[in-house]
């Protein structure tokens, strides 16, 4: 399976709408669940099928004989009739970003969800002003620029096409009009905003070196994370501007920014050498702000 090829291994669209038949069911037979939704006369019916067949391997569903059921191992809140599609996006990212989902993370052959979590982390590796508004041949200019020969990320447009679906859907990245409708703007902002009551765990407040920490346990295609390790380990020097020590890639402040801006999060700057100090970017590099600590919610628990 390969999460970005959508055609043989399922659609974000119909994954929800399967989600929200058997959150009401709770289990039925694979046949029916296909016939309602995704019936033959008005749609192709080999879509519903490969959704469940890729869902079933990363864990959100569960096959009992001829049954599909949402798999009993999902935190509980995704399973509850009223919170279950509010849960939805963060119980999906989590299964995608797990490790057993994520292994061999290179190669193509016996994958599941790594085709989807290095290409993320490459993105996220990038400036956004240098992906966004572009379509793949800039996309792959840029990864054949800075990955060595024999290491891919998307391959051709097909994928990366499905890699802009699944990365809005999972909280990564907005849809633009312009330039042209459908543009990604690759932003974790939403992602990590359904991160933050995990993170802060109660607290008000967090060093920004114990945010950044728990931040990148948490979303590992993140500054710090062991999936953005991985490929930052492959990227040409010459090619990426590795960010210095205790500056944020453009992509993290792009997302702390905005949360500041929205309201969820707030910054403060302090002479604490034990929380040390954060430096957030802009365009071309440009520094906006500097941070010791990282409030929650204004500064409100």
């Amino acid at each position: 399976m390969s999460l970005l090829n959508m055609a043989s291994d399922g659609m974000p669209n119909v994954l929800l709408v399967l989600f929200r038949c058997l959150l009401v069911k709770g289990s039925m037979d694979e046949a029916k669940l296909v016939d309602i939704c995704a019936p033959a006369s008005v749609c192709r019916q080999d879509r519903a099928k490969s959704t469940i067949n890729t869902w079933v391997k990363l864990g959100f569903f569960d096959r009992d004989g001829d049954d599909v059921r949402l798999s009993p191992k999902l935190p509980a809140a995704v399973l509850d009739r009223k919170s279950g599609e509010a849960a939805l996006r963060s119980v999906l990212r989590e299964l995608v970003l797990r490790e057993d989902n994520n292994d061999p993370f290179w190669g193509s052959e016996g994958i599941k969800a790594s085709d989807f979590t290095r290409g993320l982390a490459w993105c996220l590796a990038m400036d956004p002003l240098r992906l966004h508004g572009n379509g793949y041949d800039a996309v792959n200019r840029l990864e054949l620029d800075t990955l060595p020969e024999g290491v891919e990320v998307f391959r051709n447009d097909t994928r990366w096409n499905g890699f802009k679906t699944w990365a809005v859907f999972l909280g990564f990245g907005w849809a633009a009009r312009f330039p042209k409708s459908g543009t990604l703007v690759v932003d974790p902002a939403p992602a990590i905003r359904d991160a933050l009551p995990g993170i802060f765990a109660g607290a008000a407040e967090l060093t920004q070196r114990d945010f950044i920490k728990r931040l990148a346990a948490k979303l590992p295609i993140l500054d710090g994370g062991s999936y953005r390790a991985k490929v930052q380990d492959k990227l040409d020097r010459g090619q990426w501007p590795q960010p210095q020590s205790g500056t944020a890639s453009a992509s993290l402040s792009l997302g702390l920014l905005r949360l500041k801006f929205e309201g969820a999060i707030d910054f403060d700057d302090r002479a604490d050498p034990a929380a040390g100090r954060m430096v957030l970017t802009g365009r071309d590099g440009r520094t906006v702000t500097s941070l010791s600590h990282v409030l929650f919610a204004g500064g409100r628990p």
